[in-house]
């Protein structure tokens, strides 16, 4: 019996329409030549059962195996190999064709990958929209065959990634084929002489980067840069540094790396302290740091303002930014393999880096696409989780008393002495209440005197707060930490913006009208601008804002806001939404006035989404009273 990595050596000498050098079959195999000819050596012995089979060898030209065609299609079907599952099978698929470079058939598919017309076929759709994400076409003619078409630059970055998603399947250690370690010690080498080490991934990449930029210059194939690309590359230090390692490559070619050093992922050791990356940073890309700068105070205001302090998120997310940039500006495509798990997970800070993101692309003048948002998103859902680690947020209390300021006064002293954390905003009267929780918006209301029902928690305690009134308050202010952190069946900041009038009942259309009847309605109600309803749309196209349990939360952006509000629509039937079913609507005009609040009112549209119970009520309410009570 022959291992797998003498059938596929058997495989290709049976698709080869000519000599192969051993050199190539080694890169195609990822192995030695000895290794090569090694195994050719135990072939020859496998194909003495076949009599008019030889392996042909000429010096310096290569191998070729002859045989009868006939006799070839039996030898395949007495080694065909083991099918591979059908992901690494559709990017196998993909990186043929991008190797190929040619007109093929379905049926040269078909043989090649050992399965059906009709499987290729299948699959062919999945390869298509893969390569479309780097601007790849797949031309389909009727008695010509397939081709791929499309740029250079494009074409090296899909053959790079299509092939390094393949290693990391099939191949992890570089160090297991020779060309590959050989670029491996020139990515190295580069890093040495960098102010940050690249991450495992960079590595990977950029060692793949320029091994395949080897291959398309000896396949004739250069990639072409504007001049005034290459100047503004040549004047960065990377340039001369891949110079000095490669100098017999044109300047073009020598740019075109240097591009790809620029967008790799670079990283810091732990132990390296944030301001002497900040002071790195400052020197090499000072734009990184301004930008990091101005993302924070944004996402301070939709999440929480510890983040202006958080050192570790400025450092981390500049040098983040450091390789972006040079990512987006040249459309280098970085997918995120953890982008739907960020949209689900953290998709309160999600939307607020959507948000800001919109002013970024302003800024650097490139769109920034879904998957980098996930990747900046990680960086503010850490920092979150570091605060809440280290500075749990004070409980903000509103006292109402009616008795006179000694009291009140009393009352403060009390409250610090026994409980030094809690933020004690005012103390205020009945009669301002109303005005003084929208002010304040506190986590907690303590009364002197009985008050109405309020969607604030609320303690009602005697002037003089005796030990048991304090150990009552304790008990208070400890349940109310459990429930924060456990999702509530009632939906209390996510009703404080529903109105009967913006509440729709058994809606019919596609995602794109009904997000544009709802818009229309918040419009006509004096709720948004003109111009929310096409800035709604357009952020719909980007990325959809489907986020489970039957539940979809578009939204347009915070300047087309004139009042806050949210219209809800349900649907008469499930539709499809970006690739989900949605049958809720929620959509969203809600400027983030308090960040604390904007939490509140997405932990409320989550606690919905795992709440499948209270979904199915909703569906059954026949009125927009019953609807908006049943949440």
């Amino acid at each position: 019996m022959l291992d797998s990595r003498k059938q596929e050596l058997l495989h290709t000498l049976l698709q080869a329409e000519g000599y192969l050098s051993v050199d190539d079959l080694s890169q195609t195999l990822h192995v030695s030549e000895k290794t090569i000819r090694n195994d050719l050596k135990i072939l020859d012995e496998w194909l003495q059962h076949y009599p008019d089979v030889q392996i042909i060898r000429k010096p310096s030209v290569g191998v070729y195996l002859a045989a009868d065609p006939e006799v070839k299609k039996e030898i395949r079907r007495a080694v065909k190999p083991h099918p591979p599952e059908p992901q690494t099978r559709k990017l196998q698929l993909a990186k043929w064709m991008l190797e190929y470079d040619n007109v093929c058939t379905m049926q040269l598919l078909a043989d090649t990958f050992y399965v059906s017309k009709s499987t290729i076929n299948l699959e062919l759709g999945d390869v298509e929209a893969w390569l479309a994400r780097f601007h790849l076409d797949l031309v389909r003619k009727p008695n010509y065959g397939l081709r791929l078409t499309g740029g250079e630059r494009d074409w090296r970055c899909a053959l790079v990634e299509t092939t390094r998603l393949l290693l990391e399947r099939e191949l992890p250690n570089l160090r297991t084929h020779p060309d590959l370690r050989f670029y491996e010690s020139k990515v190295r080498e580069l890093e040495s002489a960098m102010e940050f080490r690249f991450t495992d991934h960079a590595i990977l990449t950029l060692t793949l980067q320029f091994e395949i930029t080897g291959k398309r210059i000896q396949q004739k194939k250069p990639v072409e840069l504007s001049p005034d690309e290459l100047s503004h590359l040549q004047a960065k230090r990377e340039f001369a540094l891949i110079r000095r390692m490669f100098p017999a490559l044109e300047d073009s070619e020598i740019g075109y790396l240097t591009l790809q050093v620029l967008g790799a992922k670079v990283r810091v050791d732990e132990d390296v302290p944030s301001e002497q990356v900040e002071q790195v940073l400052q020197q090499i890309n000072p734009e990184s740091l301004v930008l990091a700068r101005q993302m924070i105070r944004e996402m301070a205001r939709f999440l929480e303002p510890a983040l202006l302090h958080d050192e570790e998120l400025l450092s981390g997310l500049s040098l983040h930014l450091h390789s972006a940039l040079h990512r987006l500006r040249y459309g280098r495509i970085e997918e995120n393999p953890l982008i739907h798990e960020i949209k689900s997970l953290y998709r309160h800070t999600f939307e607020a880096m959507y948000a800001v993101t919109q002013e970024l692309e302003t800024e650097i003048g490139a769109p920034v696409p879904e998957d980098e948002v996930g990747f900046l998103t990680l960086h503010f859902q850490a920092a979150l989780v570091r605060n809440q680690q280290t500075q749990p947020e004070p409980k903000r209390v509103l006292i109402v008393c009616s008795t006179g300021t000694g009291t009140a006064k009393l009352i403060q002293s009390k409250l610090r002495q026994h409980f030094p954390t809690l933020d004690i905003v005012k103390t205020t009267s009945a009669f301002d209440l109303q005005g003084d929780v929208e002010t304040y918006n506190p986590h907690v209301l303590l009364s002197t005197i009985p008050l109405p029902s309020s969607s604030v928690p609320t303690l009602t305690v005697s002037p003089l707060l005796t030990p048991a009134e304090m150990r009552r308050i304790e008990q208070f202010l400890d349940q109310l930490q459990t429930d924060s952190a456990t999702p509530q069946s009632s939906s209390t900041v996510l009703k404080s913006y529903l109105t009967e009038e913006l509440t729709f009942l058994d809606v019919e259309g596609d995602r794109l009208s009904i997000l544009g009847w709802l818009a229309d309605q918040l419009h006509a109600r004096g709720y948004v601008t003109a111009e929310y309803k096409e800035s709604a749309v357009k952020r719909e196209l980007l990325s959809s804002t489907a986020i489970g349990g039957e539940i979809a939360i578009p939204h347009g952006p915070l300047p087309c806001i004139r009042k806050p509000g949210i219209a809800v629509a349900r649907l008469s039937k499930l539709i499809d939404w970006g690739g989900e079913k949605v049958r809720f609507v929620f959509m969203l005009a809600v400027p983030p006035v308090d960040p604390e609040q904007t939490k509140r009112l997405f932990q409320d549209l989550t606690a919905l989404v795992d709440d499948t119970e209270r979904r199915r009520e909703l569906q059954q309410r026949l009125t927009a009273t019953d609807f908006l009570h049943q949440l």
